[in-house]
């Protein structure tokens, strides 16, 4: 993959919930797995075939000799003869093409157990997509929280692309897998993680992939918190007072713009904000706990706020 400078600024939408106050008191990020996204389709994609069967055989072999004995991975082989014989009679098809598919198939599945555990950060370019408040900050009642990209390199951070084909050659495959290319296998890896459907277009995605999915530490300082048009004020009240020493962090409040179907931004005034108090008992509760905490998370949180 082509390394491309991310904006300076970077947006994660999200409810108010423990992932919401986790990112903000501990520094978290949280990296999904890719079975969990919204879009069955998304890091999913079907195997071209573009080699002959022989290299498809032994590409298929070497997938499976990662997990299954070399009796396993011919038993496995000679199932897909089977079904290919099988469809080749029912069908009329060409009993190569279907012994090919068949194949394919068991190659696709090896590859998504291989990188299944994978974890994947999910950030957006933009804060005003109505589009994207909608669909991931609970309707416009949560939050979206900018992180700053410009303070450390995230060579592994990388656009989605929205005009892929969504599939991979097993040509690549052949050429990582059975030469070893490096180049191959990058080559595969982003087309695997980094393709979306052109309808995804609006999300203007950019992701970051892990070894493995989880809540990690990460070098991505937040610089600023939106409120959702329908945010709480309880829930506002209770972040203001979370954050009100951390004077690098920027408050806004989103609204309508003029009537428009364009949101603005405006600085919240903090004042405002700590002087109220929490109405639903839940956040009182939560804000005795955090003012009993306080000083411990800020201690945590404060090299990663800079």
């Amino acid at each position: 993959m082509t390394i491309k400078r991310p904006p300076p600024k970077l947006y994660k939408y999200c409810p108010f919930g423990v992932f919401a106050l986790r990112a903000l008191t501990e520094a978290e990020v949280f990296y999904c797995e890719p079975k969990n996204f919204n879009d069955p389709l998304d890091c999913k994609p079907n195997i071209e075939i573009d080699v002959d069967v022989g290299s498809l055989e032994k590409l298929c072999a070497k997938f499976l000799l990662q997990t299954h004995s070399e009796e396993a991975a011919h038993e496995k082989i000679q199932g897909c003869r089977w079904f290919a014989w099988d469809e080749h009679r029912e069908s009329g098809k060409n009993q190569e093409d279907c012994y090919k598919k068949s194949l394919a198939c068991e190659i696709k599945e090896s590859l998504d157990s291989e990188w299944e555990t994978k974890g994947v950060l999910c950030l957006s370019e933009t804060w005003n997509s109505p589009l994207m408040w909608s669909h991931y900050a609970d309707q416009h009642r949560g939050l979206c929280i900018e992180y700053d990209t410009s303070a450390v390199q995230h060579p592994t951070l990388g656009p989605v692309d929205y005009r892929s084909q969504g599939s991979i050659k097993a040509s690549e495959l052949v050429e990582w897998k059975l030469r070893g290319s490096q180049e191959a296998e990058q080559r595969v890896h982003t087309q695997y993680f980094f393709s979306k459907a052109s309808q995804w277009r609006y999300e203007r995605e950019w992701r970051d992939i892990t070894a493995k999915s989880g809540a990690f530490d990460k070098s991505f300082p937040i610089t600023g918190v939106h409120f959702g048009l329908k945010c709480d004020g309880s829930v506002i009240t209770s972040i203001v007072r979370l954050l009100k020493d951390m004077r690098t962090i920027a408050l806004y409040h989103v609204d309508s713009s003029n009537g428009s179907f364009k949101l603005e931004r405006f600085l919240s005034i903090k004042k405002k904000w700590k002087s109220s108090k929490p109405r639903h008992p839940i956040l009182r509760l939560l804000m005795i706990f955090l003012q009993k905490t306080r000083h411990n998370i800020l201690e945590k949180a404060s090299a990663y706020f800079v």
